[in-house]
């Protein structure tokens, strides 16, 4: 149970909501000093994916030191540019050439600075089919915001807290107001105020939230990049009952130096749509990227991405529901300190 492994593990940090806007991060952002007096740090890029009808949601947070996350999103709008693809996000992996070689070479950079220190990517999917959220009346947009806020606080802990800045796909219906209520009313403010400098004692860090924006994600890369690491989650888990038979056909035609694309009905898989099979290849990308770098991802264990640890620098978690009072929050609840002790508590 992936939420009780994090709290087991991480202290709670605390949060300190100091902006938010609405409008797409400035061209220039400020250089991180030395003593970090009054200096963005941190960042974290996040976006969302299935709504509606979709069993399966996902949410994606990738988040490193300021200066890393800037240099990654320039060599990724690099890679658009190559491509002459506008944006690089996974509803467009439908087989167009272009968009495939982007979004491989996507994966890979990501992957690449994740193991090399640079950044983080925490993936968190849930069931809408399970206990906790097959209740009437369910608010989705709630439930997106409390898991948007583990994932926050679980990757501002790996960071080593400091001061942050967030942004987030301005789709409206990801409901990021409702993760900032979370933010400024939540149980963790009010204990660090009552007790801050006991708190600042035994974790030796504070995590500043300096603003949360929402930024059109045609023209931030790294919400791209979320946004791919979020369908790749989601879609796995759909995919699940034969995704790994059919990576690994894939797999065992790239070791005969095989056209993946040539001769798909020999393999059994004929039905399958185009886009399935272009998402497949994606999806081997980075099941022998994540094998090779020894990073503890898995396909098969699940048939869907998981990974089974905290510690990595790429995870793919599962929301497993912690008891019988674990319930998704319904429409008519507020978000805030009493939303987020239910499942603290569980």
């Amino acid at each position: 149970m992936i939420l009780r492994r994090l709290r087991g593990t991480l202290p709670p940090p605390l949060l300190v909501l100091t902006e938010r806007r609405s409008e797409g991060l400035p061209e220039q952002a400020p250089m991180v000093t030395s003593d970090g007096k009054g200096a963005v740090t941190f960042a974290g890029y996040s976006d969302a994916s299935g709504s509606g009808a979709d069993r399966f949601r996902s949410v994606a947070v990738v988040s490193g030191e300021l200066q890393a996350c800037l240099a990654l999103s320039d060599r990724l709008q690099a890679v658009a540019a190559d491509e002459a693809v506008r944006t690089v996000e996974w509803k467009f992996v439908k087989g167009d050439a272009g968009v495939q070689r982007a979004t491989e070479q996507y994966v890979n950079l990501g992957v690449t600075c994740a193991c090399r220190g640079e950044i983080r990517v925490d993936v968190l999917t849930w069931d809408t089919y399970d206990s906790r959220h097959a209740v009437p009346g369910r608010d989705d947009t709630e439930n997106l915001a409390r898991m948007y806020y583990h994932l926050l606080v679980h990757a501002a802990q790996r960071g080593g807290g400091g001061t942050w800045r967030l942004c987030a796909d301005e789709d409206a219906s990801l409901g990021w107001s409702a993760l900032l209520e979370c933010l400024e009313r939540t149980q963790l403010i009010r204990r660090s105020e009552a007790r801050a400098s006991s708190l600042f004692r035994v974790e030796g860090e504070r995590m500043v939230v300096e603003s949360f924006r929402e930024c059109d994600s045609c023209g931030e890369c790294l919400i791209q990049l979320s946004d791919i690491f979020a369908g790749l989650g989601r879609w796995s888990h759909e995919k699940a009952k034969w995704l790994p038979t059919w990576v690994e056909n894939l797999e065992r035609r790239a070791q005969v130096q095989k056209a993946l694309f040539d001769d798909m009905a020999a393999d059994g898989v004929t039905g399958e749509s185009r886009s399935d099979r272009a998402r497949s290849r994606i999806v081997h990308l980075l099941d022998r990227l994540c094998k090779s770098r020894k990073l503890g991802v898995s396909l098969r264990t699940k048939g869907c991405l998981w990974t089974p640890g905290t510690r990595g620098p790429v995870n793919f978690w599962t929301y497993d529901p912690q008891s019988s009072l674990d319930v998704a929050p319904r429409r008519r609840e507020r978000s805030g300190p009493e939303a987020l002790r239910q499942t603290d508590e569980t």
